[in-house]
């Protein structure tokens, strides 16, 4: 339980940081 949590924390910051690095991209 606690290997699959970690693992759905991963996609979920994977996902997080995505979102932001387009969001920056497209901010400038």
């Amino acid at each position: 339980m606690k290997i699959k949590n970690s693992a759905l924390a991963i996609q979920y910051l994977k996902e997080a940081l995505c979102n932001i690095y387009w969001y920056d991209e497209l901010y400038y």
